[in-house]
């Protein structure tokens, strides 16, 4: 059984001190869409809010623990065999991001003043909760985080990223 958890991110990030120092705190914000894969069903893709707290100790190296909560479930249809009726049903599985945690580092690669080439190294704890006929079954999943992200920075303060 191979379990994939995936993050796609975009969001907007401000900056807690002022440009003439390397090192400072802050906070990201912004939507995600994590996908699930379980043998034998489709890939499951809920929509989350993220929330991120950050340090930045140099030009090349920060620290970040970010919360993620489900906005949006996804919904898959599947086919039921009854063995005592003989019958099959089509029933809706859905897939529901209760929260995932995260704590990393996050290596930097500057590029220029605008953008940012960067690794996500650590590890995180995600619950799911699949519901089906009206039960429901949580999961929790605890993992190693890899990932790779781009942010440019739009001003002072306020950066656009995307991560996989």
């Amino acid at each position: 059984m191979k379990k994939l958890l995936l993050t796609a991110c975009i969001s907007a990030a401000a900056a807690t001190a002022n440009a003439a120092t390397d090192s400072y705190n802050y906070v990201s914000g912004g939507l995600s869409l994590l996908d699930y894969s379980e043998s034998g069903f489709e890939d499951y893709s809920p929509k989350n809010l993220d929330l991120g707290f950050g340090r930045r100790f140099n030009e090349y190296l920060a620290g970040e623990i970010r919360f993620n909560v489900g906005l949006l479930d996804d919904e898959q249809n599947i086919t039921i065999y009854d063995p005592y009726s003989g019958y099959y049903y089509d029933e809706s599985l859905s897939l529901k991001v209760d929260y995932v945690t995260s704590i990393m580092l996050k290596p930097t690669a500057p590029i220029n003043d605008k953008f940012n080439l960067y690794a996500i190294l650590g590890y995180s704890k995600a619950k799911f909760t699949a519901e089906l006929l009206g039960f429901s079954d949580s999961m929790t999943y605890s993992d190693t985080t890899l990932g790779l992200g781009f942010n440019y920075s739009i001003d002072d303060g306020t950066d656009l990223k995307f991560e996989y």
